[in-house]
């Protein structure tokens, strides 16, 4: 047992000294306090609104971010990366020596990019959610592809009802989930995820 602790705690030493790493880690942060703040002023603050009359704002209606669609993004993104994290590694394009770092980043900027989207664009969060869809529904079928040959069924079921809540969540916050445009996106990605891990 302490010989593991100890290749553990080298390979975390190891890691952290790394200047991929910090780089990563002090990325993140920036990234995420900026984000913040952009979510404060905009979406709790609603300062935007503040030199517009209320009269004004009844007229042109200019677009409110949902800060639960917000927190709803970054939930289903930090789902789908723990999904990620315990079945989909070894896989390319992301594989490597840092791969937990090029998934993590991975999802870190898409979780990114939905919410400056909803913070600017109106009905931009249906796409995110049609892709956050897609993505989950990919993921239940390779999670399926490569725990089960681990035999660890536990693993898989913890896994699966991440997915499926995941989609669920996502599913509930898009109320535009059926138009044409929002469902092909969501197909395509699925075919993506699905083309890039079995037939890549």
């Amino acid at each position: 047992m302490e010989f593991i602790k100890s290749i553990v705690f080298l390979f975390w030493a190891n890691l952290i000294s790394s200047l991929a790493f910090q780089v990563f880690v002090f990325s993140t942060v920036v990234l995420l306090v900026g984000i913040s703040i952009l979510v404060w002023s905009r979406a709790v603050k609603l300062s935007p609104l503040e030199p517009i009359s209320l009269k004004e704002i009844e007229r042109s209606q200019p677009h409110i971010p949902s800060l639960r669609a917000i927190i709803t993004i970054f939930i289903c993104f930090i789902a789908l990366l723990v999904v990620a994290m315990n079945a989909i590694r070894g896989v390319p394009p992301l594989d490597g020596p840092y791969e937990f770092l090029y998934l993590a980043a991975f999802f870190v900027l898409c979780a990114a990019g939905g919410v400056l989207s909803e913070l600017y664009y109106e009905g931009s969060k249906e796409y995110f959610f049609a892709s956050i869809i897609g993505t989950a529904l990919a993921y239940i079928f390779l999670v399926l592809k490569y725990t089960i040959p681990l035999n660890k069924p536990m693993l898989s079921i913890i896994l699966l009802m991440i997915l499926i809540g995941c989609a669920i969540l996502a599913k509930w916050e898009s109320t535009k989930f059926w138009k044409v445009k929002v469902c092909a996106l969501s197909l395509i990605i699925f075919i993506f995820w699905v083309v890039l891990y079995l037939w890549v």
